[in-house]
């Protein structure tokens, strides 16, 4: 299964990928730093989940980056001596719509960010979110969000029994 939360997001907002700049605030889809397109960062822990990403980008022709460092390596691993071989896609702005449809084609979908509703801020682009909208989806870079809260009440009343 994929990462739904990973973005290089830091408390102060989204890392570009490619230089590292922070990009909070920032609506252009290219970095104002190195001036390559911005991207949503899709981390798998699924090689299948990854594969069948990637066939369904290359069928519906939605263009894509890619990193496999664990390619030919069986099992579930994710570290290998202290290094991370989890398979990556790189996804531009610009292509969220057109990869949402070819997923859509294969039952899949992008993942859906975790937002907390006490920081309401898109992690992929760093603008603020709408607060009370049951499904947010971010108006500058589109990134579909769902709400949870870091101190749940509910969650505070439970005991657990040792």
């Amino acid at each position: 299964m994929h990462d739904p939360a990973h973005h290089h997001a830091t408390p102060d907002g989204p890392l570009c990928p490619h230089c590292g700049y922070l990009l909070r605030g920032v609506r252009s889809p290219v970095c104002v730093e190195c001036g390559r397109e911005r991207c949503r960062r899709l981390t798998f822990f699924d090689r299948i989940e990854f594969d069948a990403f990637r066939a369904a980008f290359g069928l519906a022709r939605v263009p894509y980056v890619c990193s496999d460092p664990g390619q030919g390596i069986l099992g579930m691993a994710t570290v290998i001596d202290g290094v991370n071989i989890r398979p990556v896609i790189m996804l531009a702005w610009k292509n969220f719509d057109a990869a949402e449809a070819a997923l859509e084609e294969f039952g899949l979908a992008l993942p859906v960010a975790l937002v907390d509703s006490a920081s309401p801020f898109c992690p992929c682009c760093g603008f603020s979110l709408r607060r009370g909208v049951e499904d947010p989806r971010c108006e500058v870079c589109g990134t579909r969000c769902a709400w949870y809260e870091e101190h749940d009440e509910e969650c505070a009343d439970l005991e657990l029994e040792p």
